[in-house]
């Protein structure tokens, strides 16, 4: 019935993840639908490669602002997926086939100071842990928020289905990943106005120490009380005697 040919193995371990990267597999970019009908992915390379140039020895600043533009790019080039065959977003493989192709520069260049490591054994390799962003397990919201592409889709797609805009991005990102991570590694994500409320009323904690006793508190008040269900203003006022 369908025919996606990203990865055709789990890749769980560090070694598998680099021996991936370095055979650069040629990968499958139709999806086949049960009609025959073909959905072509987008191609992501050009948009990869602009940001990778951008954020090379960039400040966190500039990277912020790449991130922001990019989650916005790929949440639109996706746009024939979520309206023909929207299960394809669910499937791990396909988010994995975007890190080690489509966005491949890009996700090196993030998370793994660029690909040189990959040709020359003197050059340090990256940690475990930023190597397994580049893979993802369908049912784990913490894996599909860490992952390299995905949690920019998640981003773009919170602030979408908010207001129909992009506008909530920055605030998602406004500080550093401790607020996304805090907000999207739970199930407090899956509300979106929840979760852009959080992600505002904890950046104005300048210090991260301070933005992690506030989410302390909020997990303790989640406790009582279903935040998801209260109106916009009930759940700032909340939120605003917790600041």
């Amino acid at each position: 019935m369908t025919d996606i040919c990203f990865l055709t193995d789990n890749l769980v371990t560090a070694d598998q993840i680099i021996s991936c990267l370095k055979s650069s597999p040629v990968l499958s970019t139709l999806i086949t639908l049960h009609d025959g009908a073909h959905v072509a992915i987008p191609d992501l390379k050009s948009s990869s490669k602009v940001a990778a140039t951008k954020i090379r020895g960039a400040d966190g600043a500039l990277i912020r602002t790449v991130d922001i533009e990019l989650a916005k790019e790929i949440h639109q080039a996706l746009e024939p997926i979520r309206s023909k065959c929207p299960w394809v977003l669910s499937e791990h493989r396909f988010w994995e086939w975007l890190a080690f192709s489509e966005l491949r520069e890009y996700a090196l260049e993030r998370w793994c100071g660029g690909d040189g490591w990959l040709s020359n054994s003197e050059q340090v390799t990256p940690k475990e842990s930023r190597l397994k962003r580049f893979v993802m397990h369908s049912d784990n919201i913490h894996s599909q928020s860490r992952h390299v592409v995905r949690r920019l889709y998640i981003y773009a797609e919170c602030s979408k289905a908010c207001d129909g805009t992009y506008d909530h991005v920055p605030v998602i990102l406004a500080k550093d990943l401790d607020i996304p991570g805090a907000v999207f590694e739970r199930k407090l994500g899956l509300a979106p106005a929840l979760a852009l409320l959080l992600c505002k009323f904890a950046a104005l904690k300048s210090k991260r120490a301070d933005r992690r006793v506030f989410f302390k508190q909020v997990n303790l008040l989640l406790s009582s009380v279903a935040m998801e269900f209260l109106s916009e203003s009930e759940i700032e006022d909340y939120l605003q005697k917790l600041v």
